[in-house]
């Protein structure tokens, strides 16, 4: 699996059964195994906070880490829907609407989540945590150990360097030397 070259990874909070259902929902729309997975308090999730030079002991956004940048709150679901199969990257166009209105909405639901809990049926009902790890849809999904946490890092920093270089060309400038 570290071969594979992974585009994204999202950051969720880990004791969350809606932060749960999405991810399982957008593992299921990733056949090509792009995006990764991680518990915001996990190990790997905490080293990426820091990385990014995000606050570790936050737990009411989802992050998605992507193209040397990160995206919170609504941007981030709706550049994780463009990522995904079928349909669901119309949705995007979403990204239109005032991000003031759209964090707002997200806001309302985030501060809700953890009530959400008591009607999940899932094997952790009834409020206690949501092991991602434990769910064999997954396998695969989930970002895992230091090492792939810092190839994810270098290569964002890497096209993070290539973004800022095409900023910096003039703008009659030609890629092919001519």
């Amino acid at each position: 699996m570290g071969q594979l070259h992974i585009e994204a990874v999202a950051l969720v909070d880990g004791e969350c059964a809606l932060c749960n259902r999405i991810t399982k929902f957008a593992v299921r729309r990733d056949p090509a195994l792009r995006l990764r997975f991680a518990a915001l308090q996990s190990e790997e999730g905490q080293h990426l906070l820091e990385l990014y030079g995000l606050d570790p002991d936050s737990r009411d956004t989802f992050l998605l880490l992507t193209h040397g940048c990160y995206f919170t709150r609504s941007t981030a679901i709706l550049e994780l829907l463009g990522m995904l199969r079928g349909g669901w990257r119309l949705l995007r166009g979403f990204k239109g609407v005032p991000r003031v209105i759209r964090d707002a909405l997200y806001v309302l639901v985030a501060v809700s989540r953890h009530r959400l809990n008591l009607f999940y049926k899932g094997p952790n009902a009834l409020g206690s945590s949501c092991s991602m790890a434990d769910a064999r849809l997954l396998q695969g999904s989930l970002l895992t150990g230091e090492q792939e946490v810092e190839r994810f890092w270098q290569r964002q920093q890497e096209l993070k360097r290539n973004r800022i270089q095409q900023e910096r060309k003039p703008l009659n400038a030609k890629d092919d030397g001519g």
